[in-house]
C-alpha cells in the first residue's frame, strides 16, 4: 500500500512550519532564537545472496527537530526530537507545538543551571558564556536535488533484476568464491529548515548506493572483502558509473566483478614470510630511536616493541630458548635506558 508520507508533503506543510517558527516560538518569553527542521525521505532497496534474491521493498520516514536557544540571566540551549508516521500527520501542528514547548522547557532549566554555576565557580563560572549564533543572512530558498532518474520513480521489479543479476555474475566469476552478497538502494531525502529569523529552506538530495561482499577461498585460509560505492545521484550511477575527476568510480557492475577478482587473488597470495631475529631486532632498533630522537624517553613501552619483535618474527615457531631468552635479548638490547619490561604473554 503506497504510504501517505510522500516528499511532496513538504510544499502544504512549508507555511504551517514558518508561522510556528515565526510567529508561536517568538511569543514565548525570554526566547531568542528557535529553529524547526523536518525531514521526509522515500527510498527504495534490494538484495541478493548467491545469485538469488534475498530481499527488496520501499519506505518513506518523516522526523523533526527542533532547537531553542531562551533564557532570563543567561541563554542555554534546548532541543526535541521525534520520529513520525502515517497517524501523525493530522496533527502535525500539535506535535510541533509540544515539541516547541519542550525545548523551550528544557532550554530555560538549561539556562538557569548555568546561571547558578557562574554565580558559585566566580571567574571559573563566567567560561559558561551564553549560547548565541553568529549572525548570518536570512534566505528563502529551494534547492532541488540533482538525478537523472529520480530514485521515487525507479521500479522495485528492474531493481530487484539488476542486484540479482551482478550476485549472479559475481559468483561465477571465480571458482573461489564461496559467497557474495549484493544490495543496491535509491533514495530522495527533502529537507525543511525554518527559523525564528524569518528563514525558511526547502533542500533536497538523492542518495543512492551500491554494496558488494565477498567471500573467496584459498588452499587454507578464506579471505573476505567488501565495499560500498555511492553518489548523491540517482539510479543512473549505478548503471553507468560516475565520471567525475573529484569522485569517478565505474559502473557498478564492473565494481563488483573487480572485487571477486581481488578477492580470489587474495586467498591465493602466498603467505608473507617472517623476519629472522637479527632483522626484528633490527626494525625495534629503528623504532627505539625515532623515539628518541623526538624527546621521548625510553620506557616500558620500548621493551614491549623489542620483545614483541622477536616474539612476531618467530611467528608459529618455538625459540629454542623458549619465550624467557627472547624476553632476555630484548632486555639486553635497551640496556640502561629501561628500569623494566614488563612480561610478556606467549
Amino acid at each position: 500500500m503506497p504510504s501517505a508520507i510522500r516528499t511532496d508533503l513538504i510544499e502544504r506543510l512549508s507555511p504551517l512550519v514558518r508561522d510556528l517558527a515565526t510567529g508561536y516560538a517568538r511569543s514565548l518569553p525570554h526566547l531568542h532564537y528557535a529553529d524547526i527542521r523536518l525531514e521526509i525521505g522515500e527510498g527504495k532497496y534490494a538484495s541478493a545472496e548467491n545469485g538469488a534474491s534475498k530481499s527488496a521493498g520501499e519506505d518513506a520516514v518523516l522526523a523533526a527537530g527542533i532547537r531553542v536557544l531562551a533564557g532570563d540571566r543567561s541563554v542555554a540551549p534546548g532541543y526535541f526530537g521525534r520520529g513520525l508516521g502515517e497517524a501523525d500527520l493530522p496533527r502535525l501542528e500539535a506535535i510541533l507545538k509540544e515539541g516547541l514547548d519542550a525545548a523551550y522547557r528544557r532550554a530555560l532549566a538549561n539556562a538557569e543551571y548555568k546561571a547558578d554555576a557562574r554565580g558559585k565557580f566566580g571567574p571559573l563560572g563566567e567560561a559558561l558564556a551564553d549560547t548565541r549564533l553568529h549572525p548570518i543572512r536570512v534566505c528563502q530558498e529551494t534547492v532541488p536535488a540533482v538525478y537523472e532518474t529520480d530514485p521515487r520513480a525507479v521500479d522495485l521489479g528492474v531493481m530487484v533484476r539488476f542486484t540479482e543479476d551482478i550476485s549472479r555474475r559475481v559468483k561465477a566469476a571465480e571458482p573461489a568464491i564461496g559467497y557474495n552478497f549484493i544490495s543496491t538502494m535509491t533514495q530522495l531525502t527533502r529537507e525543511l529548515f525554518a527559523s525564528s529569523e524569518g528563514a525558511l529552506i526547502d533542500q533536497a538530495f538523492a542518495l543512492t548506493q551500491g554494496m558488494c561482499y565477498v567471500v573467496a577461498t584459498g588452499a587454507d585460509n578464506s579471505q573476505e572483502i567488501y565495499d560500498v560505492v555511492g553518489h548523491q545521484r540517482g539510479w543512473e550511477i549505478l548503471e553507468r558509473g560516475v565520471d567525475d575527476p573529484l569522485m569517478p568510480f565505474p559502473p557498478f557492475a564492473d565494481f563488483a566483478l573487480a572485487m571477486a577478482r581481488e578477492s580470489a587473488l587474495l586467498a591465493a597470495a602466498p603467505v608473507l614470510p617472517g623476519l629472522d631475529d637479527r632483522s626484528a631486532l633490527q626494525h625495534a632498533r629503528v623504532a627505539r630511536d625515532h623515539r628518541a630522537s623526538h624527546g621521548a624517553r625510553p620506557g616500558p613501552q620500548d621493551g614491549d616493541g623489542v620483545c614483541g619483535a622477536i616474539l612476531a618474527a618467530q611467528g608459529p615457531r618455538r625459540h629454542p630458548g623458549g619465550a624467557t631468552d627472547r624476553l632476555a635479548a630484548g632486555q639486553r638490547l635497551l640496556g640502561p635506558f629501561a628500569t623494566r619490561v614488563r612480561p610478556l604473554q606467549v
